[in-house]
């Protein structure tokens, strides 16, 4: 009976975990907003951890077929940190580094749908014909409804506005690919901070500047980054050494 009751503690615990990872925004028409590591414009989904933890994603499941709820396997060790995003790029090309489902998104509209181990539907959303550039998003970010409006890549939806498009980022990256080091440099002549997330959504690196920063990248795997201020994304690649 004691090990009934742990277990029964076990799974209502991972549960809950699992419940607070949410389809969080998607983009089925990307031509110009954001590219991947090969700088190709794929459509892309993008998750939202609501909890205070990691959750473990390993062997859970998305698929734009209700028919099969597994159709594209999230691989081992993929994790989503507590209140951070996790990218994956629907372009059915599993060759390419970081997550890219077998899949692509249906401008025409389509049924989204996240399951965990066991191939049951944890989340899931309904959208109808997407519009060029832009996205379906959760508004209040996290856990409210869908609606259409700019793309907030790998950050929170409450931030950008449904109808501009921010693509001027204000700020410079270079060089771009990099190899040693990168620049960030904008012309506000204020203090502006700059976060750094891989393509997997994890933030490591945060820098603070008045006009200029030179960041060492001689220690990044090679591959895709995002430097983000505020509403704004730049996608950096870091090449082999």
């Amino acid at each position: 009976m004691r090990n009934l009751f742990i277990l029964l503690v076990f799974f209502s615990v991972h549960h809950l975990l699992t419940a607070q990872v949410v389809i969080n925004e998607l983009v089925a028409a990307n031509v110009s907003i954001v590219a991947d590591q090969d700088e190709e414009y794929d459509d892309w989904i993008e998750l939202y951890n609501n909890g205070n933890e990691a959750v473990d994603l390993s062997g859970y499941f998305l698929s734009d077929n209700p028919e099969n709820n597994g159709k594209w396997e999230f691989p081992s060790g993929t994790s989503i940190a507590a209140n951070g995003y996790l990218i994956i790029w629907a372009d059915e090309d599993g060759s390419q580094e970081g997550l890219h489902a077998s899949f692509k998104l249906s401008k025409l509209g389509e049924e989204l749908r996240l399951s965990n181990r066991d191939t049951i539907a944890i989340d899931s959303v309904i959208f109808g014909e997407q519009e060029t550039n832009k996205a379906y998003a959760r508004e209040p970010n996290g856990t409210g409804n869908f609606r259409t409006k700019g793309s907030s890549f790998n950050a929170n939806n409450d931030t950008v506005s449904n109808t501009k498009d921010h693509l001027n980022p204000g700020f410079k990256v270079y060089p771009n690919p990099c190899n040693e080091q990168v620049t960030i440099s904008h012309a506000s002549n204020t203090l502006n901070t700059f976060k750094v997330f891989n393509v997997r959504g994890q933030l490591i690196g945060q820098h603070t500047t008045l006009d200029q920063i030179n960041i060492p990248t001689n220690e990044w795997e090679s591959g895709i980054y995002f430097i983000q201020n505020g509403q704004h994304l730049v996608p950096l690649i870091k090449q082999s050494k």
